[in-house]
């Protein structure tokens, strides 16, 4: 039976693209991107590992970008991977992968940025804690 990985971890060594690629070379790797999703969805492990790793330091340098602590880079980028796999049989492979990449993962951000808005509020709308002085009241 032949060894499963899994392609989930930031740290990994990608084979990501080049940083400044020309437009063309930008949408051959977007072609190739979407029918490695096209396998994937067909159940080939191989091809949604190698997209995986492909998108890795894309998705990384994207969520860096908003997000400036690593933990939390690191945490939307889990859950990114995973709302990419939830999702992954409703993706059109007669479509660029990455717009569809990056709506989800702006969703994520967007989505964590609320948790974190909603947060803030409660903390500086609670009222004030009792000193646990009892103050004298006048007889």
């Amino acid at each position: 039976m032949a060894e499963r990985r899994l392609f989930l971890r930031p740290e990994c060594k990608f084979r990501g693209l080049q940083p400044y690629m020309d437009g063309e070379e930008s949408r051959d790797a977007g072609w190739r991107r979407a029918g490695l999703m096209a396998a994937a969805q067909r159940g080939d492990a191989d091809a949604y590992g190698e997209l995986l790793n492909e998108i890795g330091p894309v998705l990384m340098r994207f969520l860096h970008a908003r997000v400036r602590d690593a933990q939390e880079a690191e945490d939307l980028y889990q859950e990114t991977l995973m709302a990419i796999h939830r999702a992954r049989h409703g993706y059109d492979a007669a479509r660029p992968f990455e717009p569809w990449l990056f709506a989800i993962a702006r969703h994520i951000v967007a989505a964590h940025a609320e948790r974190h808005a909603c947060a803030r509020r409660a903390r500086c709308s609670s009222p004030p804690r009792p000193s646990g002085r009892r103050r004298a009241t006048a007889t």
